[in-house]
């Protein structure tokens, strides 16, 4: 038998970690899977989970918080690696062919790739389709998507969102304590319920970067015959990444990696190009272009106090969103912009956090036919209101994404150019009706290539917005509305 290979690199870490680490080394070396009868696996998760508090305690107060946090977080992320590898698992009795595609990240790449689950039933007819997802978009996904999908398993958005490394300080070591418990259970937990299932083909569509992702995880412990992949290679048409992670740490987790050219495109047309690989590859069949957007079945699905929600708008209204997943991306001038805007025409005003709520606060004060739903709604009652929208205002975040794919008659969304080419601006030929405002100098950026950089959105003044709407749906704002509203809200401020 074999011995397992450690890839713990324990030259720099404390003592203390490398004695609780040992201690579960004879395990881990020999596979001894009964230990007087008992299963060793039940011992020895218990057993961690006691002892992580004690290492996590001693390398906070011992060494700098940041580093140690992502160190205990990859740490913990190996060890699940090694216990699943040893991990009876009773395989559950496939009486038919399954197909997987795994997605987790949240609304903007989800809503990119969702239309691509039709040609799979089409072209796989005798399968069963499945979609492993993010928790998140749980609701949004059962609906919009069981037409194309046969079962969903969705994965706790707390423990596969990306780490960010939120511990800077030592006060927060039992926050992250806590976080770190949690993370071990639930993903072991939700890793060992995947290995049970075998698919015919596994495939995982998100756009490497040379990193082992959240996806390149499941994947990684997934049992399917086909695992299927894109090759990671650098962008032949940026110049900001000189060196790159290899992809020899990814591709032992999969089959087949396609050769798809990275270079600055939509996302959405990045898609076209590895499903129709994919087709050419397994099926022989040349996928013909796939349509984009989403259609949603009668409001009268929903529960009843959704549908109440939906029924207490107006007829005609506009969506305006205050929120964005990165606060970089934030505009801070909506003000500035809402008291142009046509009253007759109903504003909705959406968010999620308190601070969005208390800036709704102030934004209904400054247009008398405005509401505040921030807080208010989940995030299948927001795309239903989106979808029977006039228009949609917003920052570059979710309601980029549900606009377009809804077909709202008029978008106008503010970027601070991040993600430029693979998130916006959106080809013509999947939305005529979406308008980007950017910067001013990030035209420059984006003329010399160096669309990586990003610029800080609050930049854009208010008359440039006031400019885009006026261009494209000028009935959307009051009468008389002066072309450069900066210098008219700085006389009435004075």
């Amino acid at each position: 038998m074999k011995p397992l290979i450690i890839v713990f690199s324990l030259s720099s870490v404390p003592k203390s970690v490398v004695l609780v680490y040992q201690s579960f080394k004879f395990v881990l070396h020999y596979k001894i899977k009964f230990l007087f009868g008992i299963n060793i696996l039940k011992l020895l998760l218990p057993i961690a989970i006691l002892l992580l508090p004690i290492v996590l305690l001693y390398a906070y107060f011992n060494r700098k918080a940041s580093d140690w946090s992502l160190r205990l977080f990859e740490m913990t992320q190996r060890l699940i690696d090694k216990l699943l590898s040893i991990a009876p698992v009773k395989r559950q009795n496939a009486t038919e062919k399954a197909l997987c595609i795994v997605r987790l990240d949240v609304v903007g790449d989800y809503i990119l790739t969702r239309n691509f689950f039709a040609p799979f039933k089409e072209h796989y007819k005798d399968y069963k389709i499945v979609f492993i997802g993010n928790s998140i978009i749980k609701d949004l996904s059962v609906v919009a998507d069981s037409p194309y999908v046969d079962e969903f398993i969705f994965l706790d958005h707390s423990i596969w969102n990306q780490y960010n490394g939120y511990i800077h300080s030592r006060q927060h070591a039992f926050r992250f304590l806590r976080y770190l418990l949690k993370f071990f259970i639930k993903r072991y937990n939700e890793l060992l319920m995947l290995k049970k299932t075998h698919y015919e083909i596994a495939i995982n569509p998100i756009l490497p970067w040379g990193d082992i992702l959240r996806d390149d995880i499941v994947m990684k412990h997934l049992d399917a015959s086909f695992k299927v992949s894109v090759r990671h290679e650098p962008f032949v048409d940026r110049g900001h990444h000189s060196v790159y992670v290899s992809d020899g740490k990814i591709s032992h987790f999969y089959t087949h990696l396609f050769n798809i050219p990275k270079v600055s495109k939509f996302l959405f047309e990045f898609h076209q190009d590895l499903f129709s690989a994919f087709f050419k590859t397994f099926k022989g069949v040349d996928l013909a272009p796939v349509p984009f957007g989403m259609e949603l079945p009668p409001s009268s699905v929903l529960k009843e106090s959704s549908q109440n929600l939906l029924n207490g708008l107006s007829s005609r209204y506009g969506v305006l969103n205050l929120g964005s997943s990165d606060f970089f991306r934030c505009y801070r001038y909506f003000n500035r912009i809402v008291r142009y805007l046509n009253e007759d025409i109903q504003l909705v005003i959406c968010g999620t956090t308190p601070t969005e709520a208390k800036e709704a606060a102030k934004l209904v004060k400054a247009h008398k036919n405005a509401i505040s739903l921030v807080g208010k709604t989940s995030l299948l009652e927001y795309v239903y209101i989106i979808k029977g929208a006039e228009f949609a205002l917003g920052n570059e975040s979710s309601i980029a994404h549900f606009a377009a794919a809804l077909k709202v008659p008029y978008i106008f969304i503010l970027s601070n150019g991040s993600s430029y080419a693979t998130f916006h601006p959106y080809p013509k030929t999947l939305c005529t009706t979406h308008h980007i405002i950017y910067p001013t100098e990030f035209a420059n950026l984006r003329e010399s290539k160096k669309i990586w950089e990003q610029r800080d959105v609050n930049t854009i003044k208010p008359s440039a917005v006031i400019a885009s709407i006026k261009e494209h749906a000028p009935h959307l704002l009051k009468e008389n509305t002066p072309d450069d509203i900066d210098k008219d809200y700085f006389i009435e401020e004075v």
